[in-house]
């Protein structure tokens, strides 16, 4: 597609939709009579300011990074107590072993809130990287995801439960945006699980990082747009990082930590393992270099959050002098 002469439209799609460029894409697909994906839209748009001088006028280059902490961050109210935060299960493809541990772990601690920090499922059903011969339908999807949701709420009966939008959550609002427009905002992950019913709230990609008194949870896709996971707790720092503050970060399926010393206390960014197989067929039998475990914070009135990684080794895992396992 050409998008010189049609730079001014989008930009408008753009402004319309609230600065929402999956809406917008979804618009102007519907518009045009053609695809047009928000990844496109964004290639579009930052390429506008050097290609597009020429038939429009000149515009500032788009911003690609989340915006900083505390413009849209939604804010749980802070409680005394354990935050489990479990990223990466990629459902129906989790380490059962793994993902038992940590069930172990919640079971015994009883976390006030537990933050599940994206990807949730895995989502090949609506994947537009094209799928398996062996790949579950949405319905199946759909099934396995909700019946491990009921399964973290049956044994977690009074805790407050928070969904992050990961990319693989978002892979069927891309799909709808690309084949089927007109029914953006009638499905979602969100709307099919019927996550109200189950006392969950949700926190869509645009509307992160969540904020827990000291502590902003991530799914972390939004800042590695373009660039790769090597170094991704030192670019957390760099995107999300103030004073006194704890990044935490999902999505790479690796841990790392990066702490920068500051005047009014140091800015840390702590990437999270995953809970999800560690080998795939997309990557060819090759070691993907990903870890298990999940992440334990500390809330206490007054003081900085202390955020922890408990690592999962062949489905168990210390923590307080106990060990866990499923």
């Amino acid at each position: 597609m050409n998008w010189l002469p049609r730079l001014s439209e989008a930009r408008a799609a753009v402004a319309a939709a609230g600065g929402d460029k999956r809406r917008a894409a979804a618009a102007l697909s519907q518009a045009w009579g053609c695809r047009v994906s928000r990844d496109a839209l964004d290639k579009a748009l930052l390429r506008w300011a050097d290609e597009g001088a020429q038939n429009d006028a000149p515009a500032p280059m788009p911003e690609v990074q989340p915006a900083p902490v505390g413009s849209v961050a939604p804010m749980v109210p802070a409680r005394d107590g354990l935050v489990a935060i479990l990223a990466d299960l990629h459902i129906p493809q989790q380490d059962s072993a793994a993902v038992a541990c940590a069930e172990a772990w919640i079971v015994a601690n009883q976390p006030t809130t537990i933050v599940l920090a994206g990807d949730i499922g895995e989502w090949e059903s609506c994947s537009q990287h094209g799928t398996s011969p062996e790949a579950p339908t949405y319905r199946a999807d759909l099934d396995a995801v909700r019946a491990w949701l009921r399964r973290l709420r049956s044994i977690a009966p009074t805790a407050r439960i928070v969904a992050l939008e990961g990319n693989h959550e978002t892979r069927l609002t891309r799909m709808l945006c690309s084949v089927a427009p007109s029914l953006y905002g009638v499905h979602s992950v969100a709307i099919d699980l019927g996550l109200d019913a189950l006392g969950i709230e949700w926190i869509p990609e645009d509307r992160q990082p969540l904020r827990i008194s000291t502590l902003d949870i991530i799914h972390g896709h939004q800042m590695l747009r373009g660039s790769g996971p090597i170094y991704v707790a030192a670019k957390g720092v760099n995107v999300y990082g103030s004073p006194g503050r704890t990044v935490a970060i999902a999505h790479t399926h690796k841990r790392q930590m990066f702490r920068r010393p500051m005047a009014d206390g140091h800015a840390e960014a702590i990437a999270l393992p995953c809970l999800r197989t560690l080998s795939t067929g997309w990557l060819h039998g090759e070691v993907a270099g990903w870890s298990h475990g999940f992440g334990v914070a500390t809330v206490r009135a007054g003081y900085r959050t202390a955020l922890e990684v408990v690592d999962i080794e062949r489905g168990s895992c210390v923590w307080g002098g106990r060990v866990y396992a499923g």
